[in-house]
């Protein structure tokens, strides 16, 4: 019994290390990695207190950005965020939420829709797009049916008054003639 106890609290113990051994991995990678000497570094300065040890934290964490986002591995993490369509479920997401509809809301009512607005049409693009529509073709198809459209209205509606006044005029003619025509005895 006592054997069996002691070979199962070493075999608890065996398996302890080897996770533990699995578990620490990880941190060896990344401190044998391109960036370890930075990490062990700013892990360094952090035991000191002073705003210069922290001037350094920042620059030297900014310098092992700059050397990790200059690497390929940026490539890869982009092509692998596009592949997961991890954007795509954020913003799936954040609808959900309601933050989307929140934020549009937000800039609508803070005015930057009105700022946005103002500077789409004050800009250059804006120039060349209106220009390209004017001289396209098919607006100018477009102005000649509405004009053809317009002209033939105002032919039915020249027509119809023109009508009525020669109705009015014959009726008015008609009426003095029967005044001035003698009565039969």
């Amino acid at each position: 019994m006592i054997d069996t106890v002691l070979g199962i609290a070493v075999a608890g113990v065996r398996t302890g290390r080897a996770v533990a051994g699995v578990c620490i991995v990880p941190a060896r990678v990344a401190y044998r990695s391109p960036l370890g000497a930075p990490v062990r570094a700013i892990a360094a300065d952090m035991a000191v207190d002073g705003a210069a040890a922290r001037k350094q934290i920042e620059r030297r964490s900014q310098e092992a950005i700059d050397r990790l986002l200059a690497g390929p591995l940026t490539e890869q993490v982009v092509r692998a965020v596009g592949q997961h369509q991890v954007v795509e479920r954020i913003a799936q997401e954040l609808t959900e939420q309601g933050t989307v509809t929140a934020v549009i809301e937000q800039a609508l009512e803070g005015g930057l829709a009105t700022e946005i607005t103002e500077k789409v049409i004050a800009s250059p693009e804006m120039e060349q797009l209106i220009a390209f529509i004017a001289a396209s073709p098919e607006l100018r198809d477009a102005i000649a049916e509405q004009s053809a459209g317009l002209a033939q209205e105002m032919v039915a509606g020249v027509r119809t008054r023109t009508q009525s006044m020669d109705d009015l005029a014959e009726r008015t003619v008609r009426g003095w003639l029967r005044r001035t025509r003698p009565r039969p005895a």
